[in-house]
């Protein structure tokens, strides 16, 4: 069953793993899946002393030469014990820690929750079988890059989701990758060298181990640390140095100075081809092919229905997992996810029910799901539970806000008091160029504009300048901007809707310089140009957006500028 050397076809096996406790002892022990049951269960095998099952301070696992065995203290990435010589190069977060990861902003560092220590070995019941959703087979290496030729593709595990390439800041990244099995995995990473010689890889790569988490129903979230600003990185996903899948991302450039970037704009993404969505999006690959630095996707991310909540309208975690599991299947958005930054906020059929609000039932297992799903910076705020959060792209700053959980139509708000009086620290300590507000419904929706006007008085008692707002929910492109009370200047939202639910699959490429003398965001709205499925999508850079929500055909291709004049007090 287990002994000090190397058996390399049964360290393989899927079936059984092997643990240091803290107390010293070793314990064999089989993880088999009951089909019937829908279950996970743990049997010990064989123990040098106890059958208490695994101790989180000490992990035993294969060399990353896979040559031999290593048992790491996961606490500080120490060696304590291996077969043969070896030295990890692992970034300062291999191993989980307690620590709260903070991004860097010197004037107001915003805290990032952490997600719960990880376990090896999941004790809840996983949700779903592989079969239960589509998934694809492992595919070759990409050839745009020189991947390391001595590692081979593995035979034995496949991905069920992932990786998602989630918060990305000028020194770090998160990951979050989901096997579907207690096995830990590792994340080699390393700089892109131009050359092509392939170098970069060997001269300087490193690794951090990824635990499946029973608190986050077994994905991995990582965070990696002491990156480069600016900088294009390649990584692999392994199990026992073998291959799962690659990717790349590119770091956020340096905070707080002039920069020039573009991130996708895009919602409402159904995959459900029966139900009005596109099982085929290969518009991803479009939006891909404008060289983004990342992607934010404001609400409808996915599409629940009367099978993802119960017959009292109680909100199913299972099936919240269900249907992201889903979409991330398919291939193209696949891509998407695993090559640029992605990031997500919610609308109500991601949320809940359609129109869902304030009394949705079962809304904390919707938070509980997003949170163990999405590697976004962090989820609420001391003030108040929600999907909120803010991040930082050079010197433009990001507030993403719930929309869901404390709306109100009876009272006409949005956002509620908790997350508003978040907001407005927020705004008061920013020093950023832009500062954008993402909302995945219209801020000026009618009879909901009530807090929108306590924005503006925010914006106008102390001053700030650069406001404006991006949104989604309503199934096509828009620039919208209105005279509304309590704003010192006229309110700008960018809005792009539909891009896997109506046939012209809009999304938007927003182009933001604060190095010009006169900074500006500029909105490039795409749309489909025939009702194919497999079409090509155009925008027209000489159309300019004006406000004319009655002639959608305008708005869908049109390009408007949005200029720091335009909104200063």
């Amino acid at each position: 069953m287990w002994h000090s050397g190397l058996i390399r076809a049964t360290l393989k096996s899927q079936t059984y793993s092997t643990t240091l406790q803290g107390d010293g002892n070793l314990v064999t022990h089989s993880t088999t899946y009951d089909k019937a049951q829908r279950m996970w269960s743990t049997q010990v095998e064989w123990s040098s002393a106890s059958e208490s099952l695994h101790h989180g301070e000490y992990t035993l696992l294969l060399t990353p030469n896979a040559d031999g065995l290593m048992i790491i203290r996961r606490v500080d990435s120490e060696i304590i014990w291996s077969t043969v010589p070896v030295e990890l190069e692992a970034s300062p977060t291999a191993y989980p820690t307690n620590q709260p990861f903070q991004t860097v902003r010197p004037t107001r560092p915003p805290v990032d929750y952490p997600t719960p220590n990880p376990t090896m070995y999941p004790t809840r019941t996983p949700t779903l079988t592989p079969t239960d959703y589509p998934t694809m087979a492992p595919s070759p290496r990409p050839t745009m890059f020189p991947w390391p030729d001595t590692v081979p593709q593995s035979q034995v595990y496949s991905l069920e989701s992932g990786p998602l390439v989630g918060h990305t800041t000028h020194d770090s990244c998160k990951f979050w990758v989901f096997l579907g099995r207690p096995v830990p995995m590792q994340l080699v990473y390393w700089p892109h060298d131009d050359s092509g010689s392939g170098t970069d890889y060997l001269a300087s790569s490193q690794t951090v181990f990824l635990y499946p988490d029973a608190e986050s129903n077994g994905a991995a979230i990582e965070t990696i640390l002491g990156l480069q600003p600016d900088t294009l990185y390649l990584y692999e996903v392994r199990v026992s140095n073998e291959w799962l899948s690659q990717g790349h991302f590119k770091t956020a450039p340096a905070p707080k100075q002039a920069t020039s970037f573009k991130y996708l704009l895009a919602s409402c993404m159904n995959v459900k081809s029966n139900d009005g969505g596109y099982r085929n999006q290969p518009v991803w690959n479009e939006a891909l092919d404008k060289d983004i630095d990342f992607a934010m996707l404001p609400g409808d991310t996915v599409y629940l229905n009367n099978n993802d909540w119960t017959p009292e309208g109680e909100m199913i975690y299972d099936r919240i997992w269900y249907r992201n599991m889903q979409q991330r299947a398919e291939v193209h958005f696949a891509r998407l996810i695993k090559t640029v930054p992605t990031y997500g906020s919610w609308d109500d059929h991601d949320y809940g029910k359609n129109n869902a609000e304030h009394r949705q039932k079962g809304k904390k297992n919707s938070l509980e799901a997003w949170a163990h799903l999405w590697p976004n910076p962090y989820q609420g705020s001391p003030k108040g539970t929600g999907n909120y959060y803010s991040y930082s792209w050079g010197d433009v700053d990001f507030f993403v806000l719930d929309c869901r959980w404390y709306r109100n139509s009876y009272n006409g708000t949005l956002f509620g008091d908790p997350q508003l009086e978040w907001l407005e620290e927020e705004l008061i300590a920013s020093t950023a160029t832009f500062k954008i507000i993402v909302s995945a419904s219209d801020v000026m929706e009618k009879s909901m504009t009530r807090d929108v006007k306590d924005i503006g008085k925010i914006v106008s008692r102390n001053s700030i300048s650069g406001v404006l707002f991006n949104s989604g929910d309503i199934h096509r492109n828009e620039y919208k901007v209105q005279d509304l009370e309590n704003w010192p200047y006229r309110v700008h939202q960018l809005t792009s809707s539909g891009i896997a639910r109506v046939w012209r699959r809009n999304f938007a490429i927003i182009n933001v310089n604060t190095g010009l003398n006169d900074p500006e965001v500029k909105a490039e709205f795409y749309a489909a140009d025939s009702r194919e499925r497999l079409t090509t999508w155009s925008n027209d850079p000489n159309l300019e957006c004006g406000f004319s929500p009655e002639n959608e055909n305008r708005q869908s291709k049109c390009t408007q500028r949005i200029r720091l004049s335009e909104l200063t007090p």
